[in-house]
C-alpha cells in the first residue's frame, strides 16, 4: 500500500485552479497518448491503468454532470418518484460516508497514521459534509478544467504558493536545500 501526503492549497481560488489544471492535465493526457488505451502492446498500463483512468477520473465528472442534469429534468417534467429518489439519495449519501469513514478508521488501526483519536473522529465528521461542499466543487472544477482543454483556452500556471506542514499563515517556512538525485 502506497500512502502519499500533499499539501492541500490553502484558499479555495488556488484550489479551483490546481483541480481545474489536474482536468486538463489528464485530457491531454488521454487525447495525446489515446492509442495506448486498450492496447495490450502496452501491459499493464494499456489494458489497467489507462483504461481506469480514463473511467474513472476523465468520464466520472461529465458522467455524473449528465446525471444531475437528467435528475433535474426529471424534476421539471414531473417523472420523478419521490419516493424511490429519497431512498437512493439517502442510500448514496450513508454508502458514501461509510467507506469514507471505514477506510479512515482501518488506516488508524492497521498504520496509526494520525497521533489521536480525536483527529479521527474529526475526519469522520468531516466525511458527513464531503458530499455536500467538497465533492461538488471538484466536480465543478473538474468540468471547467474539460472545458478550458476542449475549447483550447491558453492557461497559466499560475501562483500555486505553499504554506508547508507544521507552520501557520504567515509563518514563513524555512527553506530545505535541494540536494539533486541522479
Amino acid at each position: 500500500m502506497t500512502l502519499c501526503w500533499t499539501e492541500g492549497p490553502t484558499t479555495l481560488r488556488v484550489f479551483g485552479r490546481q483541480r481545474s489544471r489536474w482536468a486538463r492535465g489528464l485530457a491531454q493526457i488521454m487525447t495525446i497518448h489515446r492509442k495506448i488505451l486498450f492496447n495490450p502492446r502496452f501491459g499493464r498500463l494499456g489494458l489497467i491503468v489507462f483504461p481506469y483512468n480514463f473511467f474513472y477520473e476523465l468520464l466520472a465528472p461529465i458522467i455524473e454532470f449528465v446525471g444531475i442534469l437528467c435528475y433535474i429534468y426529471l424534476i421539471i417534467t414531473n417523472q420523478i418518484n419521490w419516493g424511490y429518489a429519497i431512498i437512493l439519495i439517502i442510500f448514496v449519501y450513508t454508502y458514501s460516508v461509510m467507506i469514507t469513514t471505514l477506510a479512515l478508521l482501518w488506516d488508524q488501526i492497521t498504520f496509526k497514521y494520525y497521533k489521536t483519536w480525536s483527529e479521527v473522529m474529526g475526519l469522520c465528521l468531516m466525511a458527513f459534509l464531503e458530499p455536500m461542499f467538497y465533492h461538488p466543487l471538484i466536480l465543478f472544477y473538474a468540468l471547467k478544467g474539460y472545458f478550458n482543454f476542449i475549447t483550447g483556452r491558453k492557461h497559466v500556471w499560475g501562483n500555486m504558493q505553499r504554506q508547508g506542514f507544521g507552520t501557520s499563515p504567515g509563518q514563513k517556512k524555512k527553506q530545505q536545500p535541494v540536494i539533486p538525485t541522479t
